[in-house]
């Protein structure tokens, strides 16, 4: 990996290039995708934890490509603010 040796190097490149690389997003395969989910439900069985329903509904959106990850983060903050009382502007 080349490094940058020029003298732009302050705070505003810095901010273009994490921009960039958030624009950049990589796309991960479906099979990556299981394999990241199988070892988020592992990480919760060592736990103790169970999945709720509303985890099995999301993920399946996600690997079919119907949502994205931050889109289902999104609706996880909405449910359990509402249980927890508190509402989350849309």
């Amino acid at each position: 990996m080349s490094r940058i040796r020029s003298k732009d190097t302050g705070p505003e490149l810095r901010v273009r290039n994490s921009r960039q690389r958030r624009q950049q997003k990589r796309k991960l395969t479906r099979e990556q995708r299981e394999k990241a989910f199988a070892d988020a439900e592992a990480s919760l069985k060592l736990e103790g934890l169970t999945p709720s329903d509303l985890y099995y509904k999301l993920k399946e959106k996600i690997l079919n490509g119907e949502l994205t990850t931050d889109e289902a983060i999104v609706e996880l903050d909405r449910h359990y603010s509402k249980i927890n009382g508190r509402e989350i502007p849309r």
